[in-house]
């Protein structure tokens, strides 16, 4: 997980830019995670709903992350609870969550539900912000790598399915097909 399409900056990717570059020129099988799908995956209170649904907050993937009881679930809540009280996270006080960016890392790594999200190849380097760049808006092409980019949720709705997935999983504490 790391890098970013949009921004003008990511943490993960800028703490070693070239140590990034070595690691995805060492395989011709990567596939990043950049932040952008990470962010629409947080869980918070109400997700998309269409007029036929009711957008009631005590069903939203929050509240069922919230309301489980499953060891990882308290462990998660915890962490959380930790880091709101250290001060580096006001995420739940504002109803939501953040510590969720890795999973979407290993979601696509698991290879399950292909259809929630969007990977496309490309041609491109990682600048010292942690920002990819596709080979052809750079003026140092021979430095551009190969590598596989989760660009996008399929819709709004996969994303939310996501959410809810996730949410059921840490809740239940197994794997929620």
């Amino acid at each position: 997980m790391g890098g970013t399409i949009e921004k003008e900056h990511e943490y993960n990717f800028s703490l070693d830019p070239v140590g990034t570059r070595r690691m995805l020129a060492a395989s011709d099988n990567v596939t990043v995670i950049p932040i952008e799908p990470s962010f629409l995956a947080r869980l918070h209170g109400v997700e998309h709903f269409d007029e036929s649904e009711d957008p009631d907050p005590k069903h939203s993937s929050y509240s069922l992350y919230l309301n489980g009881d499953s060891r990882i679930s308290m462990a998660m809540a915890q962490l959380q609870l930790a880091l709101a009280n250290y001060g580096t996270h006001k995420e739940v006080a504002d109803g939501r969550t953040d510590i969720m960016f890795d999973s979407v890392a290993a979601f696509v790594a698991s290879g399950r539900r292909k259809d929630l999200y969007i990977i496309k190849d490309m041609v491109a380097t990682i600048d010292d912000k942690g920002r990819i760049i596709p080979a052809q808006e750079t003026s140092n092409e021979e430095s551009a790598l190969s590598f596989s980019v989760m660009t996008e949720w399929a819709s709004a709705r996969a994303a939310d399915e996501f959410k809810f997935l996730l949410a059921r999983t840490i809740a239940a504490g197994s794997f929620a097909d």
